[in-house]
């Protein structure tokens, strides 16, 4: 996945400029988010907007779910009037050599 996982999605038309159903213009966001495998499922986050969460049964799942949660959490902002945090987290991939796993001998005592 590189930084611009989500760059070339549309947001749903409510981001996008000036086509909210009240008519008001709100400029497009674009948010960085996080989507990890939890177990069975996927699960995604978005660090400028704590506790905006989605979770699915794949990553596109979790993705189109974490669209919408951004949705409801940035619509639910301003219906109580408070303001929407700018964008500021940034994503970078760090390339790093793995070090090799030393094996190591447990002895466990046997007892009767």
């Amino acid at each position: 996945m590189s930084a611009d996982y989500l760059s070339d999605k549309r947001l749903p038309s409510r981001c996008q400029e000036g086509s909210s159903p009240k008519k008001m213009k709100y400029a497009a966001m674009r948010y960085a988010v996080v989507i990890e495998p939890a177990g069975t499922n996927f699960s995604a986050y978005v660090p400028d907007l704590p506790g905006c969460v989605a979770t699915g049964s794949t990553a596109a799942e979790t993705e189109v779910a974490i669209r919408e949660a951004i949705q409801l959490h940035l619509d639910g902002l301003r219906e109580d009037g408070l303001p929407i945090p700018p964008p500021s987290s940034r994503v970078e991939y760090v390339e790093v050599a793995a070090k090799k796993s030393r094996s190591f001998k447990v002895t466990i005592p046997f007892q009767r």
